[in-house]
């Protein structure tokens, strides 16, 4: 009789985010093939790649469905994305807010007035008929992202906060990709940094967003730019201002690396970050 590794099953569920087709697809996946790929198999798996790619999540050993569902993932997500009419103000502009919730942590509560603030000065904008109190543009907003949670693209978790499941996360840029949403949520990132430590009257006042400024810091600073060495020293700084120095040294050393091969050693940014790792 083999001994059931709940912690093992755990992971993978987490993996999935709980979501009761992909459980099921996993679990059909597992059982077909257990000769073949074991559980600590399909979770390394599951985590070296895009997991809506793997066969598990495409049906693959699973038995038709009795009811006639689809049992491929990603397919159940394209029949609800692609009710969004990209020649809609509306849906047009719900389609850049779903790429750019994709670009936080998946699967984490996110403010509402964060997501709002990665479109506020473009797409909203774009999408409506202007006037002068902004009016338009707020309604636009809300009525996007009503249309997300209606479709079930967007979770509420609260009345200031929504969550996008994290295999959504994996399906949004490869259905519509979008250039400019990383940059956006870059851009507010670093407004929100710089503004609420400048502004803080106590420690810990980005703890709200942490898991979300990490995610796309951490995005960042794999592509080695200017805007990813700033992303990198201000949340270094933050961390190291709370008391986390061993989780700031290497977010200053990246800044420091970078800052070096963009803008060269004898940059005052340069010097900045050296003196920030008190070289």
């Amino acid at each position: 009789m083999s001994i059931v590794n709940y912690p093992l099953l755990d992971a993978i569920a987490s993996e999935l985010g709980d979501l009761p087709l992909a459980l099921h697809l996993a679990g059909s996946f597992l059982a077909h093939y257990q000769r073949r790929v074991t559980p600590a198999d399909y979770l390394a798996q599951l985590q070296a790649a895009n997991p809506l790619n793997h066969p598990a999540l495409q049906g693959r050993g699973a038995a038709a469905s009795p009811t006639g569902h689809e049992l491929h993932v990603a397919k159940t997500f394209t029949l609800s994305f692609d009710q969004l009419d990209s020649a809609d103000p509306i849906d047009a502009l719900a389609r850049h807010l779903l790429a750019r919730a994709a670009c936080f942590a998946p699967g984490e509560p996110l403010p509402i007035v964060l997501l709002e603030r990665t479109v506020e000065k473009s797409e909203a904008k774009a999408e409506v008929e202007k006037d002068d109190a902004g009016l338009a543009s707020a309604l636009a907003f809300e009525d996007a992202v009503h249309r997300l949670t209606t479709l079930g693209l967007l979770d509420p978790t609260g009345d200031e906060t929504v969550t996008l499941h994290r295999l959504l996360v994996a399906f949004v840029p490869q259905a519509a990709p979008d250039p400019a949403a990383q940059a956006a949520v870059e851009a507010v990132a670093l407004r929100e940094l710089s503004t609420r430590i400048d502004q803080a009257g106590y420690i810990g006042s980005l703890l709200d967003i942490e898991v979300h400024i990490r995610t796309i810091t951490d995005m960042a600073k794999l592509r080695e730019d200017k805007r990813a060495a700033n992303l990198c020293e201000w949340l270094g700084y933050w961390l190291e201002q709370i008391g986390r120095y061993e989780e700031a040294q290497p977010y200053y050393e990246q800044a420091l690396a970078i800052n070096k091969a963009v803008l060269g050693p004898e940059h005052s940014n340069t010097a900045r970050s050296l003196n920030n790792l008190g070289a």
